[in-house]
């Protein structure tokens, strides 16, 4: 089975592997799903957000170096 981080790209900033991937609602569920995804760099703090988990990855993958 494929791992979902394999699938990101190193940090396109810093060139890190060490990421985080995450969900979150920010309202708790409170207006209904308002579910974020999005991966972070937890070495230069870099991210992005989307509300559907491929629409992150892809736009991850995509920046520019």
């Amino acid at each position: 089975m494929k791992n979902f981080t394999d699938e990101i790209k190193p940090c396109p900033f810093c060139g890190s592997r060490n990421l985080d991937v995450y969900f979150y609602d920010p309202f708790d569920g409170y207006m209904g799903d308002n579910t974020l995804h999005g991966v972070r760099c937890k070495d230069c703090y870099a991210k992005i957000e989307d509300r559907k988990k491929a629409d992150v990855i892809e736009k991850w993958n995509r920046r520019a170096r």
